[in-house]
């Protein structure tokens, strides 16, 4: 959920060979492989996401505590995403359906977006559904090592993107003892200049058998957008149309 997710994702990489000797084996060393299994655990605590296949999360949002909005996101498999913004009388939508991305704002209109942009929507819509694949999204996975984030104990993973999402590798810290992911750190490129985007998760709450982030706080440069949660949803019927481009300019219903 972005940036959920929710909700982080990790592919199994090392298989730890354990020891047979008995005074050997008291406590097995964490590898990939064991903190996937413990993250996925801990937010599919009633095994249900294999059953989602739709999502709408609601945030509300601030720079700073002001100008607050609200801010809608709407997931469907597969690789289907809607984002919308509001704030006072603006409107920002930015969606893809698989196959088109495309942006409208009252002041632009209804714009298509490249390919660029249409890659990055279908590995937010994969990245963030409650439904996440791990195997389907991430190829490699490397467990760097522990670190702290906020005084907890982390796990730090290296979760590069399957070749054909076109993305740079996602850190991903993970708390040691309750396996939620509480920090992402990823890197893209926009106008031609690299920008690192740092998200903090924290206050998880369960929802119908899935544990969510309550909050999200992003940090770009010295720009920070604070979110909490406000409602989340499964299952909900969500038309194509949500997601496909508009036909006619100026509007995106």
């Amino acid at each position: 959920m972005k940036k959920l997710q929710i909700m982080t994702a990790v592919l199994v990489l090392f298989a730890f060979a354990g020891c047979k000797c008995p005074w050997c084996c008291c406590g097995k060393k964490e590898t990939a492989e064991s903190i996937v299994a413990k993250m996925e655990k801990a937010v599919d605590v009633s095994e249900q996401k294999n059953k989602i296949t739709s999502a709408v999360l609601i945030y509300d949002s601030g720079i700073g505590g002001k100008n607050r909005s609200r801010v809608t996101l709407k997931l469907k498999v597969p690789c289907r995403i809607r984002l919308e913004v509001t704030l006072k009388d603006t409107l920002m939508v930015k969606a893809a359906d698989g196959k088109t991305a495309w942006e409208y704002t009252n002041a632009k209109g209804l714009v298509k977006l490249g390919d660029k942009e249409l890659n990055d929507l279908r590995f937010q819509a994969s990245y963030l559904s409650p439904e996440l694949n791990y195997s389907k999204l991430f190829s490699k996975i490397e467990l760097k090592g522990e670190t702290e984030v906020a005084g907890e104990k982390c796990w730090e993973l290296v979760c590069t993107p399957r070749p054909e999402f076109k993305q740079k590798p996602v850190i991903t810290f993970v708390n040691r003892k309750n396996y939620f992911v509480v920090k992402t750190v990823e890197n893209y490129i926009e106008n031609g200049q690299e920008i690192e985007m740092i998200t903090y998760f924290g206050e998880y709450k369960k929802i119908d058998g899935v544990m969510v982030p309550g909050t999200m706080v992003f940090q770009r440069n010295d720009r920070i957008l604070e979110t909490e949660l406000v409602s989340a949803e499964w299952n909900v019927e969500l038309p194509d149309s949500d997601f496909d481009m508009p036909v006619k300019l100026g509007t995106a219903k």
